[in-house]
């Protein structure tokens, strides 16, 4: 009896056993039939990509900034590189919508700026926008690097050349 026991017991293992690599092979079937993404898919994702920033940036500097945080993925970073001490910090998701755009709309009430959209570059692993604009004291120029990840803004990276107006 004890031995019957153990065969069933044995036979039963095996049977899983055998289950789970057929869903091992499957899996590795599903991964490599995946349709390779054609150009114009590529151009169509590469554009959506650019809108979505596009919008980001314009909701961001908006009366609504919180309204850019819908395009942005749950696991969001955002970091400014400058020169400054307080720059080159990494602000998650809430950080960025509660505390990083409070200060910055604050500090920009205070003076007259102009701001541009100059150029979308880049590709599909990282676009990029650069912005370009001046105040009465300096000129500047920002490139915002995106990442993406499920279709929504997963990271971004601003870098800064800010520089004295010409007289």
């Amino acid at each position: 009896m004890t031995v019957r026991i153990l065969v069933l017991l044995l036979a039963s293992f095996s049977m899983v056993s055998c289950d789970n690599e057929v869903t091992l092979e499957q899996e590795a079937l599903k991964t490599e039939q995946r349709v390779p993404e054609t150009l114009q898919e590529r151009i169509l994702r590469q554009r959506n990509q650019e809108k979505i920033s596009g919008d980001f940036l314009d909701l961001t500097l908006s009366d609504n900034p919180k309204a850019a945080q819908a395009l942005t993925h749950p696991d969001f970073t955002f970091n400014f590189r400058g020169l400054k001490q307080d720059q080159n910090v990494a602000y998650d998701r809430d950080d960025y919508f509660v505390s990083w755009i409070k200060n910055l709309i604050g500090e920009s009430a205070s003076y007259q700026y102009s701001l541009a959209t100059t150029n979308f570059i880049g590709d599909l692993n990282k676009p990029a926008v650069i912005l370009e604009g001046s105040t009465d004291k300096k000129d500047f120029k920002y490139a915002f690097i995106y990442k993406f990840k499920d279709n929504l803004i997963h990271r971004v990276t601003v870098y800064d050349s800010m520089r004295e107006p010409a007289p």
